[in-house]
């Protein structure tokens, strides 16, 4: 079978409305923005880790605003709960008011990267052999551990005990964060 697509304009290139935000919150289909067709392009969180990456100006930043715009309520509820690390405090430092934890210097941010695998182990001992999927609630809220400029902790971090405990807990969250209520 051949699929023969042409395209005759640029459905993207103007700027769209925000999508609106809803009561409802599904960690497994975030609604972040609209394919080219128009449909909906939802992102999952749970159960999965997510790299965004990307050229300088190409809209890293619209997609982190996005979702977090899609958790809104669910930040507001206390069943989830955004961690950010901000090495540039020029992309999420808007948003510290809706983080429960926000770390802007390099130590500060491996230090919340390594309580984010605490919780993560936490989390396990708690619910090990009762549980294969994790249920958020106000007392377990869902943790999402934002990183932007994640190459700033590892290859250009100067400080080489801080580069090998960043790339120490960055390697245990990616492992295995997914199925404790973590999302990386």
């Amino acid at each position: 079978m051949v699929v023969l697509e042409l395209v005759r304009a640029d459905t993207l290139a103007d700027p769209i409305d925000a999508l609106p935000v809803t009561g409802e919150v599904d960690l497994a289909a975030l609604p972040v923005g609209r394919y080219e067709d128009g449909s909906p392009w939802r992102l999952r969180l749970v159960s999965t880790h997510v790299l965004i990456a990307g050229a300088t100006g190409s809209g890293k930043g619209s997609v982190i605003w996005s979702l977090i715009r899609a958790l809104l309520p669910a930040i507001a509820s206390g069943w989830v709960q955004v961690w950010a690390l901000d090495p540039k405090r020029m992309e999420l430092s808007f948003g510290r008011a809706l983080f429960h934890r926000y770390a802007c210097q390099a130590a500060a941010m491996v230090e919340l990267l390594e309580a984010a695998i605490a919780e993560m182990h936490q989390r396990a001992s708690q619910f090990g052999g009762r549980t294969r999927t994790f249920t958020s609630s106000t007392e377990f809220p869902f943790v999402v551990v934002l990183v932007d400029e994640l190459a700033f902790l590892t290859a250009y971090q100067p400080e080489r005990d801080l580069r090998k405990r960043a790339e120490a807990a960055i390697a245990t969250l990616t492992s295995q964060a997914g199925r404790s209520g973590c999302a990386w």
